[in-house]
């Protein structure tokens, strides 16, 4: 199922850090037995094989998951109906918002960087990037993924950017004219992301509304101006019983708002036989979530019988946050 793949490739995740750190103190370990040698021809350099055997363990490992993730994939595919590639361009979407251009672009400054013979533990850190990135990357396709899920990655990524920074003015004047070229370029562009990141910062509480959809005021439009009889139905049905009523804590008991979701999509089609008008408050990107069929049903009914009143956007997020209040029957 996608939730055992989920559960493995999570685990491989897990796994890797440690892996990693035992693989990055063999090289250690030589040079430690050079220095007590006294002398750098004491030990013969053996053959080394290109990787150590956590990196081998983890490879088969992800090659194990693989299988079981392609054929959860196809599962879902069939079901859903929907294309797997959508979750993964939903994912690539999103995560430009945290990983942004310039920091990826300073991220691979100091990928150039960690080149160096000395910087062995510093390409695990690329490693860890890689595996996790395409690991999640691949559980797009099973399940609605989005960057939030990928933020554990951000200070891995900044500690690989910042390798691109000189340590000490004497270090850079120490090094090759190319590799100079090199830090320069990541030093500009750690300090772009760090302008960057403020003005991120600045607008998540002012202009993108905490990246959050705007549900009170949604709610709070529906409650003004519905009529006594009319019936309401919400996504995120919650939310709604405490916009309209924030001091009666039992928000569950759908008291003001029928709930709205992949469960139950056929309640506004239904009620319309009891003549009452209704108010539809939704997410439509939510409606990805939806089987194929129930979707198609519900949008078809929202174009050929209702009326969206209001659209109400959240500026400047990568994610479509927008929501929609529609109400039937049509206005005259």
């Amino acid at each position: 199922s996608a939730l055992g793949c989920a559960k493995t490739a999570l685990l491989t995740v897990l796994a890797w850090p440690p892996a990693a750190w035992l693989a990055a103190r063999k090289p250690a370990a030589d040079q430690a037995d050079r220095n007590r040698s006294g002398s750098s021809h004491a030990l013969r350099a053996a053959p080394r094989w290109p990787f150590a055997w956590p990196q081998v363990v983890f490879l088969l490992l992800v090659v194990a998951a693989g299988f079981w993730a392609a054929d959860s994939w196809f599962d879902f595919a069939r079901y859903k109906r929907v294309d797997p590639l959508s979750g993964m361009r939903h994912l690539v979407v999103t995560a430009g918002y945290q990983f942004d251009p310039v920091l990826l672009a300073a991220a691979l400054c100091g990928l150039w960087c960690a080149q160096a013979p000395s910087a062995q533990r510093h390409r695990q850190v690329a490693w860890v990037i890689a595996v996790a990135g395409l690991s999640a990357l691949a559980l797009a396709g099973l399940a609605r993924v989005g960057a939030q899920y990928l933020f554990a990655l951000l200070p891995w990524v900044c500690a690989l950017a910042s390798l691109a920074c000189p340590e000490s003015w004497s270090m850079w004047r120490a090094s090759r004219p190319k590799d100079r070229r090199v830090s320069l370029i990541g030093a500009c562009l750690c300090a772009l992301a760090l302008l960057h990141g403020a003005w991120l910062s600045w607008g998540y509480f002012h202009l993108r509304h905490g990246d959050r959809p705007r549900w009170k005021e949604a709610y709070q439009f529906v409650r003004n101006a519905r009529g006594s009889g009319d019936w309401v139905f919400g996504m995120h049905a919650p939310v709604g019983e405490y916009y309209f009523d924030p001091s009666d804590p039992k928000v569950r008991l759908q008291q003001h708002v029928t709930r709205l979701d992949s469960f139950s999509p056929s309640g506004p089609m239904l009620a319309m036989r009891r003549a009452r008008t209704l108010w539809m408050v939704m997410q439509p990107a939510d409606l990805a979530t939806w089987n194929f069929a129930d979707r198609e049903k519900f949008e078809e009914f929202l174009g050929s019988e209702c009326e969206r009143v209001q659209r109400l956007e959240v500026p400047g997020t990568p994610r479509d946050l927008a929501l929609e209040v529609w109400r039937w029957p049509r206005s005259p």
